[in-house]
């Protein structure tokens, strides 16, 4: 200490007294807290302000961020997230919108930014619109008036979100229609997938109804219309300002179906754009040599292009043998997932019609018996069977590793379906091996 401070402090040091020596010492004490807790305070503030103005990545939400609704909590959530890691919903939120591709109606979900500013109504469609209107005036006077429509996890024309993204196929049964599966098809959206469902109006539920269903039994017509549509396809997707040219990544992509659906993307496996498929409880499996557009189709190799079959093991509508010698015949690498207690409409919305079931709807028919309804429209949604709820969940987390890995190269996916083994309905008879897939 200076000198000269030293001798003013002692000084006056001896001219106080020993209470005023205490308080004086108990002031500073107090003036030193207050300093600490006003430099705490000041770092907090700073902390505060630097977190609340750090860029969020896309889904991204916190309380202090300007996103009043994440519209990923008002979706109705797939169980067994405890267990898959891709059950829960991923980054972005679903979109969906129409537009046609080759001619073909098409559905198209999308990822789009979680945040709103107030809550949106999650989009609704109605099964009706693909019944004639002479068989929905029959139905309204055997069984009477029902509801006939699904809420589902996409919100309608929300703005995509930035960036080029992976695409795939959804590609409906026979007899369906292109909203069949949006349970898995917002969920791929939400996890960064552009989702491509086109009616196939040669094989969907009107073609039945209105008794034209010849060319939805013959695998040549399927592959015709998706390739003709694929041309479209691209030539949108090489098209500046329009829409596929601005969310979608049109060389890497995927084809998933169900059903003939399902065995229709083996015609697709050889194109270009086509990395995987993903093919649920499939009429098989279509080869090359089953098709006149094999040509068209076959324009890569498939060896190194990975195929996942996830199967119900209470099919009704598809013979085991179907499946079985699919994976006998296929040339690329091979995975299996089979649910226990599954059923063929196990991946469909069907279960979900009017919040109870298309087959509890159609059971009120008169004249037509249980034991007919029951294979066709209630397979894999009586209350016997796995609920489709935790099937769906499956397929989702098994869709979105199998898409990740391939798709955007994330080989830390590969372990999802070690994940699987954890849930006792989930069998797995072959296993991918990564080291077979191609980049």
């Amino acid at each position: 200490m200076n000198p000269l401070f030293r001798q003013q402090a002692q000084a006056f040091d001896r001219s106080v007294t020993p209470a005023e020596r205490r308080h004086i010492r108990e002031a500073e004490q107090r003036r030193r807290r207050y300093g600490t807790l006003l430099i705490i305070l000041a770092l907090l503030c700073v902390t505060l302000v630097a977190f609340t103005l750090a860029p969020n990545p896309a889904g991204a939400t916190n309380a202090d961020s300007a996103c009043p609704v994440d519209l990923r909590s008002e979706i109705d959530q797939l169980p067994h997230q405890d267990v898959l890691r891709y059950a829960k919903p991923g980054p972005y939120a679903a979109g969906v919108r129409t537009t046609t591709l080759g001619g073909l109606p098409v559905e198209v979900w999308y990822p789009a930014d979680p945040c709103s500013l107030v809550p949106l109504n999650r989009d609704v469609y109605d099964v009706r619109e693909w019944v004639p209107t002479w068989a929905e005036k029959l139905l309204d006077q055997l069984i009477g008036p029902f509801d006939s429509t699904v809420t589902t996890n996409a919100f309608r024309d929300l703005p995509p979100a930035p960036g080029q993204h992976p695409w795939t196929f959804m590609i409906h049964g026979f007899p369906s229609y292109r909203n069949q599966s949006t349970v898995l098809t917002s969920h791929l959206a939400s996890w960064g997938y552009v989702v491509i469902s086109p009616d196939r109006t040669k094989g969907n539920l009107p073609a039945l109804l209105n008794g034209k269903i010849l060319g939805a039994i013959t695998g040549v017509a399927q592959v015709d219309d998706l390739l003709r549509l694929m041309d479209d396809l691209r030539a949108q997707a090489a098209t500046p300002g329009n829409f596929f040219n601005s969310t979608m990544d049109i060389s890497n992509g995927a084809a998933i179906g169900h059903s003939w659906g399902g065995y229709t993307t083996g015609g697709l496996a050889g194109l270009p754009e086509i990395k995987a498929t993903i093919p649920l409880a499939p009429a098989g499996r279509m080869r090359a040599a089953d098709s006149v557009s094999a040509a068209a189709a076959m324009q890569s190799s498939t060896a190194d292009k990975p195929v996942l079959f996830i199967t119900g093991s209470d099919e009704a509508w598809v013979s085991d043998l179907f499946v079985s010698e699919a994976i006998r015949l296929e040339q690329a690498p091979i995975g299996q997932i089979d649910l226990l207690g599954g059923g063929h409409l196990s991946f469909t919305d069907l279960c979900a019609v009017g919040g109870e079931g298309i087959w509890r709807i159609m059971n009120r028919l008169p004249l037509i018996p249980d034991s007919l309804l029951t294979p066709l429209l209630g397979d894999g949604c009586v209350p016997s069977d796995l609920d489709y709820m935790s099937a769906y969940a499956v397929t989702a987390d098994a869709s979105v590793a199998l898409l990740e890995a391939v798709l955007k190269g994330d080989a830390s996916a590969w372990s999802a379906f070690d994940e699987l083994n954890a849930l006792p309905f989930v069998v797995q008879p072959y296993r991918l091996d990564p080291a077979s897939v191609g980049g």
